[in-house]
């Protein structure tokens, strides 16, 4: 308890802090109540037209099952869903997970429930701010730190439609921390467990972590989810989660459509690039972040955080909300890596928490379209410019981060063909 009171005080002795907090604090007051963050972002990406399309699908799949049906939301004819009459997308959450999310939910009425997810949050949000200041007391971009953590902005988003990116993203956080800290490997692989099942992207880390020898924490890590996962599909109620996973994986989604703000969508759509040739350059671009993790002198964090960005830039359905990962994932970066510490590294890191460039085209009124139903919409161009405004600074930010290993990569191989 002292500690977190002396957190409080060292919190209002630093104006950044305090202006973090009251931007934090001001995206759920907006969220809830007054709409004022709404113009940053797509009508369709705050789902204008459905509260709670993405959250109800936990608590409708739980209900499904406890009533015929099964944890994807399938119910038997003349039953109605828990959320109705709020629509819902279709569960595609680990059963693990939707078990027990969707179990606590299903208690509420379904107004109650997604207003008390948005208060344990920020909850969790307070003293994930708590977990941080704690381990980097001494840091000198502590302050710098958690300001990014609590006022990124695609973090409203996820806040906005009640997503559970927001669970990934803490699981990231803690499970960064766990590595950057060389805590116990058992917490760690509890916490790369969890990971999973918010979002299965963490199977990306698996040849990272084996390389950078985490084998203790990849292995009970890998071996929780297998068993929950196998266990769900041999029991008959977990097999639409493995079938989802795997769908995408082998057979991702060729569609035109402003939601989705991944490079890859702009490759296809903008450039014209075919399945093929954009199937070859993400297999490049994840072998290239694999043949790096060869190299002793890369850090495990920073490999993690290619791959979240391979994740951002070339997954099938990459929406807005995906990017308040870059707020946690950023804020450790930048606590416990010098190659993030630059001062091009901190202003780049900083205009990639900041709102995109669609309130621009909003404000002059050039490239959207209105709609009652489904809110202010950029038109399809729009979009992709506003796509690659939100991609340019990661891609500047990358390259300076992995310049300098590129470079000692090319020296080894210049040194030993020279050798040879």
């Amino acid at each position: 308890m002292d500690e977190i009171f002396k957190f409080i005080k060292y919190v209002f002795k630093s104006k950044l802090l305090i202006l973090g907090f009251i931007i934090y604090f001001s995206f759920n007051i907006s969220a809830l109540k007054t709409h004022w963050f709404d113009y940053f972002f797509f009508g369709s990406s705050i789902h204008y037209c459905c509260k709670g399309l993405d959250f109800y699908q936990i608590p409708n799949g739980m209900y499904a099952f406890l009533n015929g049906g099964d944890l994807s939301g399938k119910l038997p004819a003349g039953v109605n869903s828990y959320s109705y009459p709020y629509a819902s997308n279709s569960n595609v959450y680990h059963p693990f997970l939707t078990i027990i999310l969707g179990f606590f939910f299903i208690i509420f009425d379904p107004e109650v429930s997604i207003n008390l997810w948005f208060f344990i949050k920020i909850f969790i949000t307070l003293l994930t701010a708590f977990y941080i200041y704690k381990n980097f007391k001494d840091n000198k971009y502590l302050n710098l730190a958690i300001f990014l953590f609590l006022i990124n902005f695609s973090q409203y988003n996820e806040i906005k439609i009640s997503q559970y990116q927001f669970l990934f993203n803490i699981f990231l956080l803690f499970f960064l921390i766990n590595l950057t800290k060389k805590k116990n490997s058992l917490g760690g692989g509890v916490l790369y467990f969890l990971t999973l099942i918010a979002k299965p992207i963490g199977l990306l880390w698996m040849p990272v972590l084996f390389l950078k020898k985490k084998i203790s924490l990849l292995l009970s890590g890998l071996s929780l989810f297998l068993i929950s996962t196998l266990t769900f599909s041999l029991l008959g109620v977990g097999q639409y989660f493995t079938d989802n996973v795997l769908y995408h994986l082998f057979h991702p989604m060729n569609t035109k459509n402003i939601d989705f703000m991944s490079f890859e969508a702009i490759l296809r759509n903008s450039f014209n690039l075919s399945m093929e040739l954009v199937r070859a350059i993400k297999i490049a671009v994840l072998g290239f972040i694999y043949l790096l993790a060869l190299s002793k002198r890369i850090s495990v964090i920073v490999l993690v955080y290619l791959l979240v960005l391979f994740f951002l830039f070339f997954y099938d359905l990459v929406f807005q909300y995906h990017f308040s990962v870059l707020g946690p994932l950023l804020a450790i970066c930048l606590l416990s890596l010098d190659e993030f510490q630059s001062k091009a590294a901190r202003i780049l890191i900083l205009i990639i928490n900041l709102p995109n460039t669609f309130f621009i085209f909003r404000l002059l009124n050039i490239g959207v379209i209105s709609s009652p139903v489904l809110g202010t919409d950029p038109t399809f161009k729009t979009q992709q410019i506003v796509s690659f405004f939100q991609l340019l600074p990661i891609i500047l930010l990358t390259i300076i981060v992995i310049f300098p290993h590129i470079k000692t990569l090319f020296q080894k191989f210049n040194y030993k063909y020279v050798s040879v």
